[in-house]
């Protein structure tokens, strides 16, 4: 049997897979502009932006630490030592060409997710390759095969991988049974696993940042230590990446096909660029600024993270080491650890075997929600699949410590390789689809404004969207249930939402929100916040021939007016805080409301002038609703008293049914 998946191994790894990846790479690097240098100034503005708060999903900093607790696994470790056994020191030099070039296809991949997510029932974001293989290609079938691909490998497979390593380590260090390794990690992983998606988010964000720093400073102080072999070292990396000289390794040479095979496997198989995971997280972030380019910069960071600079620190630790390293009967991280004893003294391999566990382990938990949310594309998220499928990623755990090594590698990399062949394909066919968003995002940033994504710009990508709407009116029932319906306070998550900040309402607020607050919906009409609806896209202003006219105006007529007078004489209200947009509020008849109506406006500071910033304004719409809602306000004078994030009431420019708030550029 092993021989079987080495010889599948190296037809796809010594040939399809390495043109592949280098082609996908290549193509959107050019094609985008060369956007891994081209958007360099942008990594740190997305870092900032990444800690931001929202409403609905992850945020981008949190999907970023969750992509990274798959990514740095056991790959950062015994990956790069297996690459460069195989390859030589030359196998690093090309694992960071195939983490430059895959920057470029991880950020058409992201962006991807972000495009074609949706929302699940709990109102959390789903998506990855198998929504716009789905969406985006109208090959719902690609999708299933993607995520069975994905079943297999990450709640199966590679979580063998990783507890393999964790097993290893622990023997070498502490004489530990393989068994009882693995029955740990597999208890400690099911405590955190159960927690879902945001729960593992959480803890990532503070985990990976701190094992990251750790392991990297490790190195960086073994390097110093040696600092006069360090150009030897990288000499070696580069002259072995081409051929020019055997490799320090024993007295074995290195083929330039062996030290670029090993790198790109090795590779990609730490940072995953290309092979369809990390969209899965990317798409569980609420973007921020509001545009799908964003999370596909914020994961190009990723890459780099992942291979450039901890993959690197791997890899000048054995090859500093250089021959003290070799053992005839060491594969893996025990190659590692004996690199770290020959640097360091005894205490170096216990100093890897906890490395390994904090890696292997926020892997096993990441890879599992990766799996989990795959479950949600194949509707199969019920609580039967779902924890059958945390007792099948459990058990493959406890078997890894037990499975023969090279064969748990093989079996790794053909899936590998499958899944990255699926969805490179999928991503090339997209590939005018990445060119329009990656444009998009930079002429808007050109222009000095928030980037903010809308379809409706583009008449290629909205028909693909509309394909996802259409889907989600056809699941669409008319009878509420706690699985497809939420309080439409907490169902919305626009623009408008995030300054509204329901999640956070104690049961007061909510009391108030619910006599005084009303909703404006294309679909429902008018909506109290605690009434249930299901999740839907259907915008006020759309043309959509019905038997009351031409669009939803006409069909709504005068009910939604209607309506809300019923509302204001049931309260004894006579006074309208209009904080609905244009679009929506063209729905009610002004004149035949039976109250005072009064706008408020808001205005930012842009280049000495102020003016209406659209996703400025729509936050800050929900910023005043809460700001209602929490003082409990019910004069119109009140109003005056906003001071949220910076705002001011401006009396000068204001009048008895506008009231204008400024806010000076920060």
């Amino acid at each position: 049997m092993p021989e079987f998946f080495s010889f599948i191994n190296e037809i796809l790894w010594g040939s399809v897979m390495i043109y592949l990846l280098l082609g996908a790479g290549c193509w959107f690097t050019w094609r985008t502009g060369f956007i891994q240098f081209r958007y360099i100034r942008q990594f740190s503005r997305s870092l900032k932006g990444s800690f931001s708060p929202q409403p609905g999903g992850l945020t981008s900093f949190q999907a970023l630490c969750t992509s990274l607790a798959a990514r740095i696994g056991s790959g950062n470790l015994a990956g790069v030592a297996l690459a460069i056994a195989a390859g030589g020191p030359g196998a690093v030099f090309w694992m960071w060409v195939s983490a430059i070039i895959g920057m470029a296809t991880s950020f058409a991949e992201c962006s991807l997710a972000q495009l074609y997510k949706e929302r699940d029932p709990t109102g959390q974001f789903r998506g990855g390759p198998a929504w716009y293989m789905a969406r985006g290609l109208g090959m719902r079938w690609m999708g299933v095969v993607f995520a069975l691909f994905l079943l297999v490998a990450y709640g199966l497979i590679f979580n063998s991988v990783q507890a393999n390593a964790v097993s290893r380590a622990l023997h070498f260090a502490f004489n530990i049974p393989p068994l009882i390794s693995g029955i740990a990690l597999a208890f400690c992983a099911l405590l955190i696993i159960i927690r879902g998606i945001k729960g593992v988010a959480r803890l990532m964000q503070w985990l990976i940042p701190l094992i990251a720093l750790l392991w990297v400073a490790g190195s960086v102080f073994i390097c110093l230590w040696h600092i006069e072999q360090m150009p030897g070292v990288i000499a070696s990396i580069v002259k072995s990446a081409f051929g020019w000289q055997e490799a320090a390794a024993g007295a074995a040479g290195y083929t330039l096909t062996q030290a670029i095979t090993s790198g790109f496997q090795r590779g990609m198989f730490s940072n995953e660029a290309g092979m369809g995971s990390t969209p899965n997280a990317a798409a569980a972030a609420t973007s921020y600024p509001p545009h799908p380019v964003a999370q596909g910069i914020v994961q190009m960071i990723g890459v780099f993270s992942d291979t450039i600079i901890i993959c690197t620190a791997s890899a000048m630790i054995i090859l500093l080491a250089g021959n003290h390293a070799s053992h005839s009967s060491t594969e893996g991280i025990q190659l590692l650890q004996h690199a770290m004893v020959s640097l360091t003294g005894e205490w170096g391999a216990s100093f890897v075997a906890l490395i390994v566990i904090l890696f292997a382990f926020s892997s096993i938990v990441a890879n599992y929600i990766y799996a989990e949310n795959n479950l949600f594309f194949l509707r199969l998220h019920n609580a039967k699949a779902i924890w059958l499928l945390r007792l099948a990623t459990l058990g493959m755990v406890i078997a890894g410590t037990l499975i023969s090594f090279p064969l748990i590698w093989q079996l790794a990399d053909m899936i590998m390789a499958c899944m990255a062949i699926t969805n490179l394909t999928a991503i090339l066919l997209l590939s005018p689809v990445v060119y329009t968003l990656a444009g998009d995002y930079l002429r808007q940033r050109k222009l000095g404004v928030r980037p903010q994504f809308d379809p409706r710009r583009f008449p290629d990508i909205e028909p693909q969207l509309a394909d996802l709407n259409a889907t989600r009116f056809h699941d669409w029932q008319p009878h509420f249930t706690p699985d497809n319906a939420r309080q439409a306070i907490l169902a919305f998550k626009g623009d408008v939402y995030t300054g509204l900040q329901a999640e956070t309402f104690n049961d007061a607020d909510f009391d108030f929100a619910q006599q005084h607050l009303r909703m404006l919906s294309g679909l429902y009409g008018v909506l109290r916040p605690l009434d249930l609806m299901q999740p839907y896209r259907l915008e006020m202003g759309i043309r959509l021939e019905n038997p009351r006219g031409k669009d939803l105006y006409q069909f709504w007529g005068d009910i939604i007016t209607d309506k809300l007078n019923e509302a204001l004489e049931a309260q004894g209200d006579r006074v309208v805080v209009n904080l609905a947009s244009e679009e929506y509020f063209k729905s009610v008849k002004p004149k035949k409301l039976n109250a005072e109506l009064i706008k408020p406006v808001f205005l930012d500071e842009k280049n000495g002038k102020f003016k209406v910033v659209s996703f400025y304004a729509k936050k800050a719409r929900g910023l005043m609703s809460r700001f209602i809602i929490e003082n409990r306000l019910t004069k119109p004078e009140q109003l005056t008293a906003f001071d949220r994030e910076g705002y001011f009431f401006d009396e000068e420019t204001s009048t008895q049914d506008e009231l204008v708030f400024k806010r000076y550029e920060q």
